[in-house]
């Protein structure tokens, strides 16, 4: 997971020097330990220290390019690797801060085709950032900039 906070360059690239120091530790002859890794994006949970913490987008760009970069410079053999998507992560985080008020949006997507496909396919995740649009949470405001690329934030804390 990258982006919690307080998290620095050192400690995303400690990703790619963790799999490089466990492959040089499991070796049998020439093979080295097959690793497949899923980066995933830090996105705050409600009633948790962090549930207010703000994510940018850009910051997880610049994570994302960095990660690329340090794998491609150790030439990991036997490694796979895969990074969550921003518009994954920005679902998860909108659902993930909801209660009950969100699930006319759920609604929509489904009638727009989303199912139960762990949100990975782009047209399906494009169909649940449009129904965002016209549905927001109860207490708070939920702003989707694109379809292709969902940036969501809080714009204000719930207010009782």
């Amino acid at each position: 997971m990258i982006g919690l906070p307080g998290e620095t360059d050192a400690d995303v690239l400690g990703i790619v020097e963790t799999i490089k120091y466990l492959q040089s530790q499991c070796t049998k002859g020439t093979k080295h330990l097959a690793i497949n890794c899923t980066i995933s994006n830090f996105t705050p949970k409600p009633h948790t220290p962090f549930q207010w913490h703000t994510v940018s987008v850009a910051e997880f760009e610049r994570k994302h390019e960095l990660l690329r970069a340090a794998f491609k410079a150790e030439r990991l053999e036997q490694c796979k690797y895969n990074i969550t998507p921003l518009a994954i992560s920005a679902m998860e985080d909108f659902i993930g801060r909801g209660d009950r008020s969100i699930s006319p949006v759920i609604q929509r997507a489904w009638e727009l085709g989303a199912t139960n496909d762990g949100w990975c396919v782009t047209s399906h995740v494009s169909r649940r950032c449009r129904c965002t649009h016209t549905h927001t949470h109860a207490h708070t405001h939920l702003h989707l900039t694109s379809p292709t690329s969902p940036t969501p934030h809080l714009a204000q804390r719930p207010t009782d």
